[in-house]
C-alpha cells in the first residue's frame, strides 16, 4: 500500500521536502507532525509513505516515523511488528527509548510505535504526551527526519497539545469528502495553539484523465 502512494505521489513528496526545507547536504534535524481533521483521512498512510520516500532519497538510518496516535495505534497491525515496549512505556518510564525502536527493512525505515492510552483522572492522554518534548529533543541527535502520525485535530486535543515540539505541520486531507469549512476549521485549531500548517496533502484522488494531463491544464 505505501509504496503505490509512494509511486503515484512521488512528485507530490518532492515538492511537500522543498516545502518542509528538506535540502541535500543539509545536517539538521526536522520533526514533522502529520494529522488530519478527522479519522479515516490516510494521516498512516501518507506518513509511512513519505517515510519511505525520504529512506529512498536520503538515508535510511536518518528516517524515523512515531507512532503519536495514542487513541487508535495501529502500526504493530500494520507492519506486522512483534515490539514490547512503545512509546507509551517510553512515555510512562517503564521502557527505555532504544529498546522501543523497530527497524522494518522492507520500507528502509525505523519506527516507533505506540499502545493505546487507558485514560484515568491522574494519567490523561494529555499528561503521557506532555514528556513527549524530552524524547523528541533526544531523538534529533540520532535522526535528521522524525516524522509523527498524530491523531486527529478536531476530534481530540492530543495534537494540539504537542504542537510545541515539532518545527512543521503536514495536515492530510481526504478529497472529495473534507470540505474547505472542516480544513479551515482544523488548521485555526493548530494555529491557535501556536502552530503553522506548512503543507496539505490531498489524499484519495481520483484522476479521470492521464495524471501527467494535469501539469498542462
Amino acid at each position: 500500500m505505501f509504496k503505490q502512494l509512494l509511486a503515484s505521489y512521488s512528485d507530490e513528496f518532492l515538492r511537500l521536502g522543498r516545502v518542509l526545507g528538506f535540502q541535500e547536504g543539509a545536517s539538521d534535524s526536522k520533526v514533522v507532525m502529520f494529522t488530519s481533521s478527522h479519522t479515516g483521512e490516510g494521516v498512516t498512510s501518507c506518513t509511512l509513505a513519505f517515510a519511505h520516500f525520504l529512506a529512498r532519497r536520503y538515508r535510511p538510518e536518518d528516517v524515523l516515523v512515531m507512532e503519536v496516535n495514542l487513541r487508535v495505534p495501529s502500526f504493530n497491525k500494520l507492519l506486522h511488528l512483534d515490539s514490547g515496549a512503545n512509546l507509551l512505556s517510553v512515555l510512562d518510564g517503564s521502557a527505555q527509548l532504544e529498546r522501543a525502536i523497530v527497524q522494518v527493512p522492507e520500507h528502509g525505515i525505523s519506527v516507533l510505535p505506540a499502545a493505546k492510552v487507558k485514560p484515568t483522572p491522574d494519567h490523561s492522554h494529555e499528561v503521557y504526551l506532555d514528556s513527549l518534548g524530552d524524547v523528541l529533543a533526544e531523538l534529533k541527535s540520532q535522526y535528521r527526519f522524525i516524522l509523527l502520525d498524530c491523531a486527529p485535530v478536531i476530534q481530540f486535543v492530543d495534537s494540539t497539545t504537542i504542537v510545541g515540539a515539532v518545527d512543521a505541520i503536514v495536515l492530510v486531507v481526504e478529497a472529495n469528502l473534507t470540505s474547505t469549512e472542516v480544513v479551515d476549521h482544523a488548521i485555526d485549531r493548530l494555529s491557535s495553539s501556536g502552530g503553522e500548517v506548512a503543507g496539505i496533502i490531498l489524499n484519495k484522488r481520483q484522476f479521470h484523465i492521464p495524471k501527467w494531463l494535469y501539469r498542462f491544464l
